[in-house]
C-alpha cells in the first residue's frame, strides 16, 4: 500500500508515569480497492443487467491508519505485537500498564485503586521534569534566555503538558475489552492445567444467595474441583445431588485431559468417600481416593 501525506493521531495512551499520542500517517491498498471493483463488475454484469441489481460499496476507499488494529495482525513477522498501545475507540493504554491490571487486579487491586496509582505517578513525573527543565535553564542560560520567564505547564494543560490519567471505569472497560479479545487464548491456556490430584467439594451456600428466582434457588448445589496447585478445573451447578448430574461435566473434563495428553488424576479428596468412590473410580484411573475434599 502508499501512504498519503495527511497524518493523524489518536488519543493519548496513558503509561506507567507518563502519556504519549500515537501518530500515523494514513494509507491506502490500491490493489484492495481495484480487486473488488472488477469483482463488484463481474457480479453486474452476471445478474445486474438481468434484475436491474445495484451493488453498493464499490466505492470503498481502502484507507487505514497505521495503528489500526486489524492492519497490524497482518504485519508480517509478528511486527504488530511490538505496537506498544492496546487501543479502543477514542483512546488507548499502554501494553506496559495492560500486562500490569491483570497481576493487581487479581490480587484485589480495584480499577479506582490503580487510577490513583497512576495519578500519583504522572504527577510525581510532571514535578520531574519541572526539576529537570529549571537545571537545564541553569546549565545554559544563554541558550535557554527565553525560557527564563516562562513558567513550566501545568500538568492538565491540554495544549503543553497534556497530562492524561485514566478513570477507574476507563481501566475497567479496557481490562474487559482485552480479556475477549485473548478470551480464546486463555480458555485454552486454561484446558492445558493439568490435575495430578482433584480436590473436589459441593457448596450449598453460594446458590442460596446469588442464584435465585423470585427469591427462591434455582440449583441446589456448586461443585468445585481444584488441581494441587489450586486452580480450578472444574466449576458447575447441579439441581440435585444426583450423581448423574456430574457424569457430564466429568465427561467432559477427562476428555480435554486426553486431547492434551495428560494423565488422569492419581488422587481424589472428598469429603464423601463412601459415597463418591463409585463415580470417581469408574471415570479416572485413580491410584486411591481420600477424604477431606476441601477446596
Amino acid at each position: 500500500p502508499s501512504s498519503s501525506l495527511v497524518a493523524g493521531s489518536h488519543a493519548p495512551a496513558p503509561g506507567a508515569d507518563t502519556s504519549y499520542f500515537v501518530v500515523s500517517r494514513r494509507y491506502i491498498c490500491h490493489a484492495c480497492s481495484s480487486a473488488k471493483k472488477e469483482a463488484a463488475e463481474r457480479v453486474l454484469e452476471a445478474v445486474g443487467a438481468a434484475s436491474g441489481a445495484v451493488l453498493k460499496g464499490t466505492e470503498d476507499n481502502y484507507t487505514f491508519m497505521g495503528y489500526d488494529s486489524t492492519s497490524l495482525t497482518l504485519l508480517p513477522h509478528s511486527l504488530g505485537e511490538v505496537f506498544p498501545a492496546h487501543l479502543t475507540h477514542r483512546a488507548g493504554i499502554s501494553k506496559t500498564l495492560l500486562r500490569l491490571m491483570p497481576l493487581l487486579f487479581n490480587r484485589s487491586v480495584r480499577p479506582h485503586a490503580l487510577s490513583n496509582v497512576i495519578l500519583a505517578m504522572h504527577t510525581e513525573q510532571h514535578s520531574r521534569d519541572y526539576i529537570r527543565r529549571e537545571r537545564d535553564i541553569q546549565m545554559k542560560p544563554i541558550l535557554n534566555a527565553k525560557l527564563k520567564g516562562v513558567m513550566f505547564s501545568d500538568f492538565s494543560d491540554p495544549k503543553l503538558y497534556g497530562g492524561f490519567v485514566p478513570s477507574g471505569e476507563f481501566l475497567q472497560e479496557v481490562y474487559i475489552d482485552w480479556v475477549r479479545s485473548v478470551q480464546e487464548c486463555l480458555n485454552k491456556e486454561v484446558k492445558k492445567r493439568g490435575a495430578d490430584t482433584l480436590h473436589w467439594d459441593a457448596s450449598y451456600k453460594e446458590p442460596k444467595h446469588l442464584c435465585q428466582h423470585h427469591g427462591k434457588a434455582i440449583f441446589r448445589a456448586l461443585f468445585t474441583a481444584t488441581n494441587q496447585l489450586g486452580e480450578i478445573r472444574l466449576q458447575f451447578h447441579v439441581v440435585t445431588d444426583g450423581h448423574d448430574q456430574v457424569l457430564r461435566a466429568l465427561a467432559g473434563f477427562r476428555d480435554t485431559l486426553r486431547a492434551y495428553g495428560q494423565q488422569d488424576p492419581e488422587l481424589v479428596f472428598t469429603d464423601n468417600v463412601t459415597g463418591d468412590r463409585e463415580l470417581f473410580m469408574s471415570e479416572f484411573s485413580l491410584v486411591g481416593l481420600g477424604g477431606g475434599g476441601g477446596v
